[in-house]
């Protein structure tokens, strides 16, 4: 049985197409909206861990190139004392 033979004019059937045609256009662009919303919160927040992590980086102290001053320091003392503990013993 088609629109025509049920009594309905085909003017009904095309504005209900037409409606439903549009509550689709509506649904699917407002689902396109919150996809691409999402998508930049998404990204936003993304941007704010990343330059979080960068700060806490930056934060912690670095560390400081190792000398050889100190050792070569030590090394002179203990030759020093070993020479003065060398000459008590020789008097």
């Amino acid at each position: 049985m088609t629109s025509g033979e049920a009594g309905i004019s085909g003017i009904t059937v095309d504005s209900l197409i037409a409606d439903y045609n549009a509550q689709q256009g509506r649904f699917e662009r407002t689902n396109e909206q919150n996809l691409a919303m999402t998508q930049d919160q998404l990204r936003s927040q993304l941007d704010g861990v990343k330059s979080q992590a960068e700060g806490r980086i930056n934060s912690v102290q670095k560390a400081a190139k190792p000398s050889f001053l100190p050792y070569a320091i030590g090394i002179a003392s203990t030759g020093l004392d070993a020479y003065s503990d060398s000459l008590k013993r020789k008097k």
